[in-house]
Parts: C-alpha cells; sequence; structure tokens
C-alpha cells in the first residue's frame, strides 16, 4: 500500500478531557516522522511539528490519512470530511464499543506502520440522501456512514410510512419510525432495533422498522443499488423527522419523501490488525 506519512489528527474533547491520549500520540507521530494536521480547537501544548487548521475540509484535503481518538460518533464526524476528500480513516478506541475502530489506546505505536505501508484498506458503503417536499428535491447528506432514521419527534408516538423500493411499494408501516442503513451503520441503531447484523463491506441497505404494530412488518435487506423511499403518510400531524447519522435533523412534512440510494464515494477504513470482523463483534458484545 502506499506510505502514509501526512495525517490528520484529532479526538473527543469529552472522552479525552485532558487531551492524554491526543498528546501521546501527537509526540508519537511526530517523533516517528509524520507530518501532522490538527484542528485549532483541540491544539495542544505539545503540538510541536504540527499543522493547525481553522477550516476543517482544508484540514482533510491532500491527507493521507485521518487519525480518530474517540468512539463511533468521532468516526462519523470526521467522516463528512474524510469521505468526499477520499482520505482514509482510522480509529482508535476511548467508546464503549467502538465497532468502527481498529485500534484500543494501549495499541497505537502500531500506527508506525503506516509509514512502511504496512496496512489495507477496507472500503464501506455510504448513502446519499435527499429529502423530496411538494415535488422538490433537495440533497441533505452525500455520504452518511451509519444510517437514515425516520421517525416522531417526541419518539415514541406512532407514526404512518409507506416504503418504496424504486417505483414498486413495499409495505406500509405504522409504528415508531423505520431505520435505513448500511451494513456499517447495522451495529448502531439498526442493530438496538431488531435489525441483521451484516458484514461492513457488503453493499446493501437494511429497512428496519421501530416498535411497528403490524406483524408482517420485518427487517428487509435491498441491494446496494436500490432506491429507497419513505414516504410520511401520517395526516394527523406533522411532528415527524429524519434523521441522517445523528446529525443532520430535518421535518419531514406529510406527503414527503425521504430517498436514500448508494453514494458515489464509499468510506475508507483502515485496517492494520489481522482480524475479523464477527470476531470482533462477539468480543465486543460479549
Amino acid at each position: 500500500m502506499k506510505r502514509i506519512n501526512d495525517v490528520v489528527l484529532l479526538t473527543n474533547l469529552y472522552k479525552d478531557k485532558d487531551l492524554e491520549w491526543f498528546n501521546r500520540i501527537l509526540d508519537f507521530l511526530v517523533k516517528s516522522g509524520f507530518k501532522v494536521r490538527i484542528p485549532a480547537e483541540i491544539s495542544a501544548d505539545s503540538a510541536y511539528g504540527a499543522t493547525v487548521y481553522v477550516d476543517p475540509n482544508a484540514m482533510y484535503k491532500g491527507a493521507d490519512a485521518a487519525i480518530l481518538i474517540g468512539g463511533d460518533g468521532t468516526i462519523l464526524n470526521a467522516a463528512a470530511y474524510a469521505i468526499p476528500n477520499e482520505c482514509p480513516m482510522i480509529g482508535i478506541n476511548l467508546g464503549r464499543k467502538g465497532y468502527m475502530a481498529e485500534l484500543e489506546p494501549e495499541e497505537y505505536s502500531l500506527l508506525s506502520r503506516l509509514a512502511s505501508g504496512d496496512y489495507s484498506i477496507e472500503e464501506r458503503m455510504t448513502l446519499k440522501v435527499e429529502i423530496e417536499v411538494d415535488g422538490k428535491r433537495t440533497l441533505l447528506c452525500e455520504n452518511a456512514l451509519n444510517d437514515a432514521v425516520i421517525q416522531h419527534s417526541i419518539g415514541l408516538h406512532c407514526i404512518d410510512l409507506m416504503l418504496y423500493c424504486g417505483d414498486a411499494s413495499v409495505l406500509f408501516y405504522r409504528g415508531n419510525g423505520l431505520v435505513i442503513s448500511t451494513p456499517t451503520g447495522s451495529t448502531a441503531y439498526s442493530m438496538a432495533a431488531g435489525g441483521p447484523v451484516l458484514d461492513p463491506v457488503m453493499s446493501c441497505m437494511t429497512v428496519v422498522p421501530i416498535c411497528c404494530v403490524s406483524p408482517a412488518a420485518k427487517p428487509l435487506v435491498f441491494s446496494g443499488n436500490s432506491v429507497m423511499t419513505v414516504e410520511n403518510v401520517y395526516d394527523r400531524e406533522e411532528n415527524v423527522l429524519l434523521n441522517i447519522d445523528g446529525k443532520i435533523t430535518v421535518p419531514l412534512p406529510f406527503g414527503a419523501k425521504a430517498i436514500c440510494t448508494g453514494a458515489e464515494h464509499s468510506a475508507k477504513m483502515i485496517k492494520l490488525k489481522d482480524h475479523k470482523f464477527f470476531s470482533v463483534l462477539r468480543a465486543k458484545i460479549n
């Protein structure tokens, strides 16, 4: 693989409050000869040898890789900039599960292998999410890594939704909502709602009902090139929301549609260890 020299380094300020791991890994990277880019909001006292960026998009542009200290949420936040800039990501887990993270904190010395090209890249499918209101379609997200969720704004109220695959109607749902997930997102809200856990390198989408009152409503799996549309047919009130990767939230009024398709760009995840996804899943669940 390509030798990696120029890296983005950031940390979750909530989980790494004293910047202990950030400073330790920054020190290691600089002493190992890496060129390091860091965001202005977490520039540390030991930021010698690092370039500080104010604009996050500029920070990822042209970088060889992004090293992300935190949990899966940290990776999701970084993905919004890393994916369109085709910047591979590697997570160092400070979270509770960290299904997307490659390393535990004490394993950070393995990052030295990036400089010699001793790593592999795993491609992960992402979602393009649009909303259509009164016939006008608007792009909301080009590269959702986890999921798009349609539910009542309060969360526990039943709403009525209609699911389409292409031009074909699939099912009518009455319940708390629907989760449209990538394989990577299958270990997130989708799994909590009773959906299947998928190998993250697959190309497909799952549709998982949230507390649906219809006994016919089961999790469904569709091909990665499908066009999945969810229409809000709940005419009693308009408190229905569309949430993307836990970051973007917009109203989905009566008659409006959420449209999900496979995105042009995939997420590139760096692998340093020879472990299989389901072995990691078993260890983390147990």
